[in-house]
């Protein structure tokens, strides 16, 4: 029985040491990867059949002492056998090979070869293997499978319907969600269940007694400076008590459900910005008692912004590919999450010099356009953009095909999204844009290049880009005398240009103002592919799917020149390009029509006058 088991050992012992020596002299294709691979399974093989340490293993090829370990287990196996073992002066020969190797590939120059993470899954927590795909293919490649995913667990039938909410929310649905379900299936909803935001904005409410939330609106809304407007469904009746254009809009938006939605009361907010700011208190027990609004313009709002951050530390969001140190947006709620950002209050024109920033802490359920995440104000689809729709602003006559447009990024604008003194302007989101592409032939940024193995190695470098962008100012304004001067003389603004200008470019640039863009659905519309920036939440976060309907692009933009330069010189950057400008041309079709905003606001109204039924508990 020993005889047995010890020719066993050698003949497997001996098979290792074969394939080892021919993963040598493999063939370097696939990347590089395949004489590594097949020395992983090797060791891995020697490690199970005779319970030598398998932590050599996942990280065998992760630094320069790679061929010491698999010599120290093969001498392990050899000290084993038998002296009397045939074969064991052989496997001697095999102990010291890898070592051989190491000295091969060092002295040749090559690189260590590198498992990707889809061949050695054991991945050690917190880290990600380097890939032989590119950042912008790996998260594109991501976002189509997170977005099938999301189409194909859409509930079928409103048992299932009802079903998940319950599994997803932990209480019943509202009432009239059945009459709800009917119409957006017969008005082919492409959403049923992905309506987290809704709830997301809605819970801090669930807190306070309906009859403080009612006064809380009656008192905000009477006094006009405010900009808040009171908007009421009564017996199956929409009413707001203001003649501007939100209102009526929004009110139109309702005309085919308005029969079947319960009484409930609203603040309407007027301005772009946001109003409601959440802090602790908010949260602990429904905040302030009275509200009372500060008039915060053209300063700092930032430490009132945070309020709800302090001593509750943001959880850095797990990559999931290698970003070689460039910050190409993986999650989009962890990039725009204001605790997750301190360096937002220097990057962005909102928080460091607001143009209109009346805000308040006290819990008013006021309906809002757009909100960063520190925010509380409930979300709803603006009617800004299906006027934009209707008044044509998009034009299929303006737009080229994607063959015939210019392989450039496009953005001409002004300088809004702040107010600028005391040179406040250098820390606003538009102008730091704006400053980064005029400087990007005299100013080193981190690009990629692909390593012989296949892998993706940084580099800092000094490039002539300018012909990827077409970037200006066309107006300086929202600034005191002396700094629209300055701004002037450092932008040397240009003519403004007719609107279907950006149309002629590949790539279109969308940037928050001093709110959301409200040209973001006509570039969407276009042939084009949409480079978005913001820090808003709005309501199609849940239906818009980074790079597979747009390019999102971080806030400090440190990405953005080596996105460029993938997406217009590498071929898969070039396909994946125009794959993304379709794609998005598509959905835009699908999902965000004139039935969605109607869709979304449905269910937002069943869900409010729940909130503000008389009877409700609070919780």
């Amino acid at each position: 029985m020993r005889w047995s088991v010890t020719n066993r050992v050698t003949n497997l012992a001996v098979a290792t040491g074969v394939a080892l020596l021919t993963a040598q002299f493999y063939p370097r294709n696939l990347d590089g990867y395949a004489p590594a691979l097949a020395e992983v399974i090797c060791w891995s093989l020697v490690t199970v059949s005779f319970g030598f340490s398998s932590r050599f293993v996942p990280g065998l090829w992760k630094n320069e002492n790679f061929g010491l370990k698999p010599s120290i287990n093969l001498y392990q196996i050899v000290s084993f056998l038998p002296k009397s073992s045939k074969g064991r002066l052989i496997l001697y020969l095999f102990a010291i090979w890898p070592a051989l190797s190491l000295v091969r590939l060092t002295s040749t120059g090559r690189q260590v070869p590198s498992l990707p993470e889809a061949v050695w899954p054991y991945v050690s927590t917190g880290t990600v293997t380097p890939s032989s795909l590119h950042p912008v293919e790996e998260l594109a490649l991501k976002g189509r499978k997170d977005f099938a995913h999301l189409q194909k667990r859409q509930s079928k039938t409103l048992r299932s319907a009802e079903k998940e909410y319950r599994r997803r929310n932990s209480r019943e649905p509202p009432p009239g969600f059945n009459k709800w379900f009917f119409y957006a299936k017969a008005n082919q909803s492409p959403l049923i269940d992905d309506f987290d935001m809704i709830n997301e904005d809605l819970m801090p409410f669930w807190k306070i007694e309906p009859r403080r939330l009612r006064e809380n609106i009656n008192n905000v809304t009477e006094l006009d400076h405010l900009a808040l407007r009171k908007c009421a469904f009564a017996d199956g009746e929409y009413n707001s008590a203001s003649d501007h254009w939100l209102g009526k809009d929004l009110g139109g938006l309702f005309d085919e459900v308005s029969r079947n939605i319960p009484d409930v009361v609203f603040a309407l907010n007027l301005l772009d910005e946001p109003r409601f700011i959440i802090t602790r208190q908010t949260l602990d027990n429904g905040g302030t008692l009275r509200p009372s609004f500060e008039d915060a313009n053209h300063n700092s709002i930032w430490d009132k912004t945070n309020d709800l951050c302090w001593g509750n530390p943001s959880v850095e969001a797990n990559p999931f590919i290698s970003s070689y140190g460039l910050p190409f947006v993986q999650d989009k709620s962890h990039a725009r999450e204001v605790c997750s950002h301190p360096e937002f209050e220097s990057m962005h024109g909102f928080f460091s010099s607001p143009m209109t920033g009346l805000t308040t802490e006290a819990p008013i359920p006021i309906l809002s356009q757009a909100a960063p995440s520190s925010f509380g104000d409930i979300i709803y689809p603006s009617p800004w953009y299906t006027d934009k729709v209707y008044q044509g602003d998009y034009k299929e006559v303006d737009d080229p095909a994607w063959e015939a447009k210019n392989d450039n990024l496009y953005w001409a604008g002004s300088t809004t999204g702040s107010y600028s003194w005391n040179s406040s302007w250098q820390h606003s989101h538009r102008q730091r844009f704006v400053k980064l592409v005029q400087a990007i032939d005299h100013t080193s940024h981190t690009f990629l290049k692909q390593s012989k193995l296949g892998q993706w190695i940084p580099y800092s470098a000094v490039k002539n880009q300018s012909s990827l962008y077409d970037v200006k100012f066309t107006a300086v304004l929202q600034c005191n005398e002396r700094d629209c001067k300055d701004q002037k003389e450092f932008f040397n603004p240009g003519d403004i240009e007719e609107q279907s200008q950006q149309l002629r470019s590949r790539f279109v640039f969308d940037i928050d103002g001093n709110s959301f863009s409200g040209r973001y659905y006509t570039l969407l519309q276009s042939r084009s592919v949409v480079l978005k920036q913001t820090i808003l939440r709005e309501w199609h976060d849940e239906r818009l799917i980074p790079w597979v309907h747009y390019i999102p692009v971080s806030l400090s933009m440190d990405e953005l020149p080596e996105t460029m330069r993938y997406l217009t010189s590498h071929e898969d950057g070039k396909r994946r390009a125009k794959e993304i400008a379709d794609a998005g041309r598509e959905w835009h079709g699908k999902a965000l029509r004139r039935e969605d905003f109607t869709i979304y606001l449905y269910r937002l109204m069943l869900e409010l006058a729940r909130i503000m039924d008389p009877n409700r508990e609070v919780e």
